[in-house]
Parts: C-alpha cells; sequence; structure tokens
C-alpha cells in the first residue's frame, strides 16, 4: 500500500523512473514520505542522498592468491583496492626472499558483470631495481554502480630466474 502511495505520488510529480526504482529497491534503506521526499527512521525529512546500489548481483567469493610455496625468490605478495566516488586505488606490495634483480608488480582493473570479473583495463607494470620488497598504487575511473577489484601479478627477477604469483583485492562498489 505505501509502496503504491509513494508511486502514485511520484508519478504525480513527475518522477516516474524514480518511482520505478524505489519499488524494486534500487534505494534501499531510504524511506519516503507520501509527497516521494526521502525522510530518516524516524519520519523526519533528510537531505541526504540515496546510497546508490549495485546494478548487478554481488560478486562471488573466490580466492585470492596463486603462489608458489616452492619459489626460490618470490616470497608474498598483497593488494587492496579503495573507492573514493569513481576512483579506485589499488595498493599493492610484492615481497622477495632476498635482494633481487628487478621486483615489480603488474595491476589490471577488472569488472564484475553479474556472472563473472571482466578484465578492463590493460596490464600496467610497474618495478624497480636491486631491492627485497616493491611497494606501489595504481587508481583508476569507474562507472557508477559496478563493483570492481584488482588483480595483481606480483613478480621478480634474479640472474635468468622468473617468478610470478597473482592476487586480487576486494571488490568494492563505485557510487
Amino acid at each position: 500500500m505505501i509502496g503504491k502511495a509513494m508511486g502514485f505520488a511520484l508519478k504525480a510529480c513527475g518522477l516516474a523512473s524514480i518511482a520505478a526504482y524505489a519499488s524494486i529497491g534500487l534505494f534501499a534503506g531510504t524511506s519516503y514520505a507520501e509527497d516521494g521526499q526521502p525522510v530518516s527512521s524516524a519520519g523526519q525529512p533528510t537531505t541526504s542522498a540515496a546510497t546508490p546500489l549495485a546494478l548487478t548481483s554481488a560478486p562471488i567469493v573466490e580466492p585470492n592468491s596463486v603462489f608458489n610455496p616452492n619459489d626460490q625468490y618470490l616470497d608474498n605478495g598483497t593488494v587492496s583496492a579503495t573507492v573514493s566516488g569513481s576512483t579506485l586505488t589499488a595498493s599493492a606490495a610484492t615481497y622477495a626472499t632476498q635482494t633481487v634483480d628487478t621486483i615489480g608488480i603488474t595491476f589490471y582493473l577488472q569488472k564484475w558483470n553479474g556472472t563473472s570479473w571482466d578484465t578492463v583495463s590493460a596490464g600496467t607494470m610497474k618495478s624497480a631495481t636491486s631491492r627485497n620488497s616493491y611497494s606501489t598504487a595504481m587508481s583508476y575511473s569507474l562507472t557508477a554502480g559496478y563493483y570492481y577489484r584488482a588483480r595483481t601479478v606480483h613478480w621478480v627477477m634474479n640472474g635468468a630466474v622468473y617468478e610470478e604469483g597473482t592476487r586480487t583485492s576486494n571488490s568494492v562498489l563505485a557510487s
């Protein structure tokens, strides 16, 4: 009944698309007065915007690393993702068991399509020489309403030996 009244009020105000979104829960957690304006849980008008929600289902949780425990030089790698508005920042680090000739990270941005992760950026490689660890970050512009994550390839080269492992970050929802 409230949904019908809310939909009618919003349609009467010429906001049919908002009524449709509200009726299917795209502004979950937001209540509306009969005039279509958002209200707090206490029924008071609110000036905050509705929290944006995803345009796809939530991503699946998967194992987030593939490292060979028998690697001679590559020890570990980390990656985490944070989002601020429409920008994702992926912060990553690679660790070697000793000082190596070259140590690095290759970054990929992935977007959840509702059933799987699509890689939406070419790999961007960053590296340093003569170190046993390397930390850096990458920033990406996002489209609101979608889940994103970073996939990183952590690698080392020492002499003729090349070793790599992968990590995936937490997923974040772009607003």
